[in-house]
C-alpha cells in the first residue's frame, strides 16, 4: 500500500514505481494500508488534504522494466510476483534469470505488458489504482476532484516543477531518490507508441 501520512490530516497516495521506496526508507515514514486510508477518508469529522504523487508513464514504465528485468536480477533477485508473471512468457527451457536479462524494452512493452496492467500495481495505469484506492465516495470518476466532506485534494508531480517546493513544504528533501535505476535502453517509435495507449488515460488526466 503507497499511501503515507505527512502530517495529521495530510496524506499522500501513489502508486508503485512512483516513490515509495524514498518515502518508506528514505523519509522514514510508515505506509498505511487500505483498511487504515478507507476510514481516514470516510470519515465526515476529519478533513483530509489527499495528495496524489504521480510520474510520467514513460519513465515509470522504463524504470520498471529496468529494475525488475535488469537491476533486481543482477542483484540476485528474479523471483519477486511481478517478475513471475512477465517469466509467464518466456520458453520453457529458458531459466527466469537468463530470459529476465536478455529481455528487450520493446519486447516487453509490446509483448508482455499489454496483459500486466490488471495484475500487478507496478503495471497497472496511475488512474486505475487511485480509482481502486479511493472510495467511490471520495472522488470523482475522473480524478479532477476529491469531493466528499470538503475534503481537500491535490496532483504533484514527481517529475514537475512544483514537486521541490511541495516536498520541502513538509520538511522533506527533494532531491532524496532511494531506488535510481541506471537506464540501458531507450524507447524506439513502435514502443513509445504503445506506452502511450496503454496508458492514455495517465496521459489525459495528468497533463502529460
Amino acid at each position: 500500500m503507497a499511501a503515507f501520512e505527512l502530517e495529521e490530516g495530510q496524506i499522500v497516495l501513489m502508486s508503485n514505481k512512483v516513490g515509495t521506496t524514498t518515502f518508506a526508507e528514505g523519509y522514514g515514514l510508515s505506509p498505511i494500508d487500505k483498511i487504515q486510508l478507507n476510514k481516514l477518508l470516510l470519515n465526515p469529522l476529519k478533513k483530509i488534504h489527499l495528495h496524489l504523487l504521480v510520474r510520467h508513464p514513460l519513465s515509470r514504465v522504463l524504470s520498471v522494466f529496468e529494475s525488475k528485468t535488469k537491476k533486481d536480477v543482477a542483484n540476485g533477485s528474479w523471483d519477486q510476483h511481478c517478475q513471475k508473471l512477465i517469466c509467464e512468457y518466456k520458453q520453457a527451457e529458458l531459466e527466469a534469470k537468463h530470459f529476465l536479462l536478455s529481455l528487450s524494452l520493446h519486447e516487453f512493452v509490446c509483448s508482455i505488458l499489454p496483459s500486466l496492467l490488471s495484475r500487478d500495481h507496478h503495471f497497472m495505469p496511475q488512474s486505475e489504482y487511485f480509482k481502486e484506492r479511493i472510495p467511490n465516495p471520495c472522488r470523482s470518476e475522473n480524478l479532477k476532484s476529491f469531493t466528499a466532506w470538503n475534503n481537500v485534494f491535490k496532483q504533484i508531480k514527481l517529475d514537475g516543477d512544483d514537486f521541490e517546493d511541495w516536498a520541502q513544504s513538509f520538511g522533506l528533501d527533494p532531491y532524496t531518490n532511494l531506488n535510481q535505476t541506471a537506464r540501458t535502453q531507450e524507447a524506439d517509435a513502435k514502443t513509445l507508441k504503445v506506452i502511450k495507449e496503454l496508458y492514455a488515460e495517465d496521459y489525459r488526466i495528468f497533463g502529460y
